[in-house]
């Protein structure tokens, strides 16, 4: 049908979309699935906390063989599995099928789940797995899934049904069915035969995961927007169905535009985020992608589940066998999620030998440890329940294994037999439940717009502790937008219970029950639970008077309480929190009575457990007391005062007890405690919580070098520091000392201030010399004094120096006086290759073949591979002028000979605020008046934090720049800025809001520009030349001194290659036949000075008949390229007779014939023959001869190559042509 139709079955896009016919639906439509499109991703989920060398100290990889051939991937083609980051480990099932073919996005993808990590940048989650499974999903997907899904215990599938608008980068298409719907596609949020296909598979393979990429479908994306009004495009993508868009059918939806099988209950669905490098800190950090595709399902069920980074996510390219490409989508997003998913796995094995996770608990731990996103606490329609965190599940599967404050449960669920499990809040964060259950397969949606519920056993999810019951988290459908609630789910298999006011210490019961009759009788479920395995609390024992001593308020961080009138021997008061910082003094203040003006000495204990164990016993625990002197608070009342210091290391979000005894005085101050006895007094307790500090400064991430970093002598040190605080600190001191076996280097930094929430790089402004094949064991701190917390100060991280590549070889050849060619020998693709006259100098070409003038003279040249070096003025001193403002839309112009990156650039600031350094392609520069606008097309871009250098922060003043100030030296800035081979711009946007500026030379009388090297990195102008005035753009220079420039491969040692002199051909004759003494490389015979067509062998012959002289040459290129002509023959040609053919018998057959032809003659007299095979053009396309012959001719001749028509054969012997038509028909 599909050939009927003209409906292709697979294409390829120029954006490298794939998409692959898969069924015709029920309307007679066709379906397409579609691809849609590493260390920044496994910092996002927190996978690299799991590595050897992480936090988390669990070394996993993927490398153990109990998860060897359990993860598996489908994608849109075969995967190039002799890449440098595959080799081996890709199982690739369907290789034989001769439809397939090596697939880009399928490379990408695998690369993002297993990379070895040969480029540290593109390492895979599980990097070290030993063999992937791997499918196309072009062809018998459902089957092929099927069969593995008892063996798998994950998969990834970065790819779906396009629901509405998409673009295939050359083609907008939309799929969808305007005879159901014209104002959103039906496959949008439709439960459809695909959907319903992987609840079947799920249901029945309970350990296995699939986990699939959301879709890019957002209407807030230019893609899912579709073409202008008018404009053409494809309905449902079928290239002869090309038709006009009307305005009839609006933009894909936002709400709503998940589709195809991503609407199955028991997969895991991934939206795409923007990479956090520094990992996750706050709701604020995880930004949703505008293409990445959102729920509800139709029924209202959450899409996507949960989210991971899906932006800018470099792998590896099927380009060749050592290329990577960065590519976005929620395609990145989900294999950064797989990956990390199956380490989970291997932990959970190691820790339970034999045994796996099901899926629908692997689907649990992952919603339920996952980062919260979004405005609204709770799971929406956008992020789901929020961004995957491996390192929080890890911790959740330990703890669980050590009987600690969480579990993960796997029961069955007997229809109308509701499962309780009684657990004591340990204060361990809020008292959390999420379960998931694999439901069976729903009924496909044959109207494609119901609401009604796909669900098929309803489980609830309570807990409750006595008179209060908490619900699961909803939301509402009809207004997507809204944020959770909490009521009871009736439409999704996953609930969650969160109870932020847990009281440590206190008794609840977690519930799974049924509604109806579950389908088959029972239904197995998976739960976690967090906030469990507490101990509770002694009570004191009442007093049995009700009359005496009595507190009468306290009053202790953000609590105020005043006590009711009366006497109450116990006060529970754990409704109210204190909110309490690490390492903080906070006041207490209680005031004390007798509630029958009784005088009496009282004994006033304060305990805190903020270990949250459940006991006050533990050191530091017992807080303040009035023991050093009772009286201080006798008589009928009084006041006390303490200050309590927090220690600490202090858990943010956890939850404990403060407990306030007050007795009076009868046995002395010992027999007072948190659980004693005592016959006149009160005990009071309080909730307390341990919020973030004010002040908590951490370096959260080194950012360069990392592993596999080239050596350099200079290398400066990177980090990210972040205050987690409230309030903006000044002056924050750094340190930071790197470590090789006795060798310790010390640096030392400040940052001047460092904004409350704010994250920044600093680079440390004195480098330090790194090593080829050396390891670094990094660490760096904050050392500010007011730092309440000081567990996170600090930084550290093992670092490996890539090794010194082999140094290349090649050859070269002087071609004539002044060109030299140049050719590396057996050059490797991932190197840029350099070229130098001498072994000191500059670079004088690049590229694996070259060509320049210079000789030498001693013919040697230098290569060498890969480079590190600086561009750009040294500093502002080299030219006296210049001043600081804000330069807003200013660029300067640059030349790369080769893909490079400007790792950093020394600056100058005046008032301190973010820039963003954009690299860009200019386009419709004018200029009026001055000002200057212009289009461009963003290449790299990067924002720094630009503190100032100047001793005084110093607005700008209008247009008027600020003058330059001599005591500024200025500071390096790592920029990170890669640059492609050719002639780009750097924009400069300052933040002009809060009115940063940098510096800049002016006035200068110099020449300046270029500036660099053009083979390896030049500036080579600015705005100012086309601004349209007079002024001379040569008498400015902007911005960037002291440029730090690299390419991506190390540097090599410096080989040396000896030239050799190309040789000049020397051409003879013997009669009419010519020879040449070269007959290798690209010949072509002249005639006259004028190419002879077709004679390009290193013998010709003469078929001049016309009486005269004739001066033949051979020009030789040899595999250079160097092309040398020979010296003169000259040819005297005598008349020529043309005689009968039949003189020698010349004969031709068959004739016609198809190219392939017999030539007998015979002749009597001895002398050079030469026969020719002449087109009706006159140009010759046979041309043999051969000397002295006499005799009988015979010859088979075969000119496969020509055209059919007709043809002149031509034989020329002792003077005379002898001549027959000859005709070629094929």
């Amino acid at each position: 049908m599909a050939n009927k139709k003209g409906w292709p079955i697979y294409k390829v896009g120029k954006n490298g979309t794939v998409h692959a016919l898969q069924y015709i639906d029920q309307l007679g439509n066709p379906v397409y699935y579609t691809t849609f499109n590493n260390t920044i991703a496994a910092a996002t989920t927190r996978a690299n906390q799991l590595w050897p060398g992480g936090s988390s100290g669990l070394n996993l990889s993927g490398s153990s063989s109990a998860v060897t051939q359990k993860m598996g991937t489908w994608d849109g083609g075969l995967i190039l599995k002799n890449h440098v980051e595959l080799i081996g480990r890709v199982s690739q099932l369907d290789s034989a099928d001769s439809r397939l073919s090596v697939n880009d996005h399928a490379t990408h993808t695998t690369g993002t789940l297993i990379a070895t990590g040969v480029n540290s940048i593109a390492k895979g989650m599980a990097f070290g797995l030993q063999k992937l499974i791997a499918y196309s999903f072009q062809y018998n997907e459902i089957s092929n899934i099927s069969t593995q899904a008892s063996n798998l215990l994950l998969s990834n599938h970065s790819y779906g049904i396009t629901g509405g608008w998409g673009y295939d980068g050359t083609n907008y298409y939309w799929n969808g069915d305007t005879s159901i719907s014209t104002t959103k596609s039906y496959l949008c949020g439709w439960y459809g035969n695909s959907s319903q296909d992987y609840d079947s598979i799920a249901h029945n393979a309970p350990n296995y995961l699939m986990v699939f990429a959301a879709g890019n479908s957002n209407g807030n994306d230019a893609n899912g927007q579709g073409p202008a009004i008018g404009q053409t495009y494809l309905y449902n993508d079928v290239s002869s169905k090309s038709l006009s868009r009307t305005a009839s059918i609006p933009n894909n939806p936002t709400y709503g535009s998940v589709s195809g099988g991503q609407t199955a209950k028991n997969i895991l669905v991934v939206g795409a985020v923007d990479g956090l490098p520094n990992g996750y800190s706050n709701t604020g950090d995880v930004k949703i992608a505008s293409f990445s595709s959102w729920g509800p399902t139709n029924d209202g069920r959450i899409k996507p589940d949960i989210v991971a980074d899906g932006v800018n996510v470099t792998s590896s390219s099927s380009s060749s066998t050592t290329a990577y490409e960065a590519l976005s989508g929620t395609s990145m997003a989900t294999p950064n999620a797989t990956g990390s998913l199956l380490l989970l796995q291997e932990y959970y094995n190691q820790k339970h030998p034999g045994a796996f996770m099901r899926s629908a608990t692997l689907k649990a731990l992952a919603i339920h440890t996952a980062d919260e996103a979004g405005t609204a606490p709770g799971p929406d329609y956008i992020y789901g329940y929020g961004l995957l965190n491996t390192l929080k599940a890890a911790n959740v599967i330990t703890s669980s294994f050590n009987n600690k404050t969480d579990s993960v449960i796997e029961q069955t669920l007997t229809s109308g037999t509701p499962y309780t499990f009684n657990a004591i809040a340990s204060g361990n964060g809020p008292l959390k439940a999420t379960i998931v259950w694999t439901d069976p397969r729903g009924n496909v949606d044959n109207t494609y717009l119901s609401s009604s519920p796909v669900l098929i056993n309803d489980l609830d999810l309570r807990i409750s502790s006595g008179s209060s019951t908490y619900y699961p988290w909803i939301l509402n459908p009809t207004v997507p937008s809204a944020a959770a609630t909490k009521g009871d789910d009736k439409i999704n298999n996953i609930e969650q219970v969160v109870i932020d006011s847990v009281v440590p210490g206190k008794s609840y019961t977690i519930t799974v029950s049924n509604k109806g009759t579950l389908s088959g009788g029972s239904q197995a479920f998976s739960m976690i639970l967090s906030g469990i395995g507490g101990a509770t609390y002694c009570t004191t024992s009442s007093s049995t008077n009700t009359t005496g001593s009595r507190i009468d308020s306290v009053a202790f961080s953000n609590i105020a309480n005043k006590n009711a009138a009366g006497h109450s021997s116990y006060s529970n008061f754990t409704n109210l929190t204190a909110n309490i910082q690490p390492n903080q003094t906070i006041p207490i203040t209680i005031h004390v009575n007798s509630s029958d003006n009784s005088s009496a000495n009282r004994v006033v204990k304060v305990y805190i457990d903020f270990n949250n164990n459940g006991t006050f016993t533990d050191a530091g625990e017992f807080v303040a007391s009035n023991v050093a002197d009772i009286s201080s608070i006798s008589g009928t009342g009084g006041t006390f005062t303490a200050n309590i210091t927090t220690p600490n290391g202090l858990t943010v979000g956890n939850y404990g007890i403060m407990r306030i005894v007050l007795q009076d005085s009868v046995g002395g101050t010992a027999t007072v405690g948190a659980c004693n006895n005592y016959p006149n007094g009160e005990t009071q307790d309080y909730r307390f919580k341990v919020v973030s500090p004010n002040n908590d400064v951490a370096v959260v991430n080194i950012v360069s070098p990392n592993s596999g970093t080239c050596s350099n002598g200079n290398q400066f040190l990177v980090v990210a520091v972040k205050n987690n605080g409230s309030v903006d600190q000044a002056n924050v001191p750094l340190v930071a000392t790197i470590t090789n076996g006795a060798s310790v280097t010390t640096l030392t930094g400040t940052y001047p201030l460092l904004a409350a929430g704010s994250t920044v790089n600093y680079t440390f402004q004195t480098a330090f010399a790194s090593t080829a094949s050396a390891t670094y064991t990094i660490k760096s701190y904050t050392n500010l004094s007011t730092d309440q917390n000081k567990s996170n100060d600090t930084s550290t991280l093992a670092v490996t120096i890539a090794a010194k590549p082999s140094t290349p070889t090649g050859t070269a050849e002087i071609c004539g006086t002044s060109t030299v060619f140049l050719k590396v020998v057996n050059p490797n693709s991932a190197s840029n290759y350099l070229w130098y006259t001498s072994p000191t100098g500059q670079v004088v070409a690049g590229g694996t073949s070259a060509s320049i003038s210079t000789v030498t003279s001693d013919n040697k040249y230098y290569l060498s591979s890969g480079f590190k070096g600086s561009a750009g003025l040294l500093n502002k001193n080299v030219y006296p002028g210049g001043g600081y403002n804000n330069f807003s839309g200013t660029y300067v112009y640059i030349t790369a000979g080769v893909p490079v990156t400007i790792d950093y650039a020394k600056l100058y600031i005046g008032n301190p605020g973010k820039i963003t350094f954009a690299v860009a392609d200019l386009s419709n520069v004018s200029a009026v008046g001055g000002q200057i606008s212009f289009n461009y097309l963003t290449l790299s871009s990067t924002t720094i934090d630009a503190y100032a250098t100047t001793p005084t922060a110093t607005p700008p003043t209008g247009s008027v720049s600020n003058p330059d100030v001599a005591a500024d030296s200025g500071a390096y800035y790592y920029l990170n800025l890669t640059v492609p081979a050719g002639n780009h711009a750097i924009i400069i946007n300052p933040n002009a809001s809060v009115n940063t500026t940098i510096f800049r030379n002016f006035n200068t009388s110099a020449t300046i520009y270029p500036v660099g090297n053009s083979n390896i990195f030049s500036i080579t102008g600015n705005t100012v030349q086309d601004a349209g005035t007079t002024a001379n753009y040569q008498n400015y220079y902007y911005f960037f001194y002291d440029m730090r420039i690299s390419t991506s491969d190390c540097v090599s040692d410096i080989g040396t290659v000896l030239a050799t002199t190309a040789a000049t051909p020397v051409a003879s004759a013997n009669g009419n036949i010519l020879s040449s003494n070269i007959t290798t490389g690209r010949l072509q015979w002249n005639l006259n000075g004028n190419p002879i067509a077709g004679a390009t062998s290193s013998t010709y012959t003469n078929t001049q008949t016309t009486a005269g002289t004739y001066n033949y040459t051979v020009t030789v290129t040899d595999a250079f390229g160097c092309s040398r002509t020979s010296n003169t023959v000259a040819i005297v040609v005598t008349a020529v007779q043309n005689a009968n053919p039949a003189e020698i018998g010349l004969v031709v057959s068959p004739n016609p014939n198809n190219g392939a032809f017999h030539v007998g003659f015979t002749t009597n007299t001895k002398a050079d023959v030469s026969i020719e095979l002449i087109n009706t053009a006159g140009q010759i396309c046979l041309n043999n001869g051969y000397s002295n012959f006499v005799g009988q001719f015979s010859q088979q001749f075969s000119t496969n190559n020509l055209a059919s028509g007709s043809y002149i054969l031509k034989v020329q012997q002792n003077g005379k042509v002898y001549q027959k038509q000859m005709m070629i028909i094929k």
